[in-house]
């Protein structure tokens, strides 16, 4: 019952919240006004797309989510302060945007997780390399004692 209401009451806050947001104007009303307000969440997006290790799901899971977290963080923040001063606009869309492009981030590493085994496509890099690092430390120790031959001519 408890947690009934306590839906109940988040669900009504969330709904205050994105009315004031449609209202306060945040929203680009065409193509001219969307450019500028999404551009670098589509910029920061593709960036993080680009530099994702991983199959082609990776890339867009990691992308989208960054560019939807700037998005609606960057809108989100802007539509709750609901000011008209042009500076405090470009600020909270900014500081927004990043915050919401951290959450995205999170969101994009827990979907990546789930995708992939247990692990993101960085964590899987990061693995392998540390097992070759592993191989060669060993390889070296072992070729100074005596032991295994160097193949790969490190010294």
């Amino acid at each position: 019952m408890a947690l009934r209401m306590a839906g109940s009451k988040l669900a009504g806050v969330s709904k205050a919240l994105l009315d004031r947001v449609v209202k306060s104007g945040a929203l680009p009303r065409n193509l001219g006004e969307a450019v500028p307000i999404f551009g670098p969440d589509v910029f920061f997006g593709g960036m993080a797309a680009m530099q994702t290790p991983g199959d082609l799901g990776d890339k867009l899971i990691a992308g989208g989510m960054s560019g939807l977290g700037g998005a609606v963080g960057g809108v989100g923040l802007r539509g709750v302060i609901g000011s008209k001063n042009m500076g405090v606009n470009i600020m909270s869309e900014m500081v927004g945007g990043v915050g919401g492009d951290v959450l995205g981030q999170g969101t994009a590493d827990a979907l990546l997780r789930l995708k992939g085994g247990g692990t993101t496509p960085y964590e899987k890099m990061a693995a392998t390399q540390q097992q070759e690092l592993e191989q060669q430390i060993l390889q070296r120790y072992l070729s100074g004692k005596g032991g295994y031959p160097m193949d790969n001519g490190m010294v």
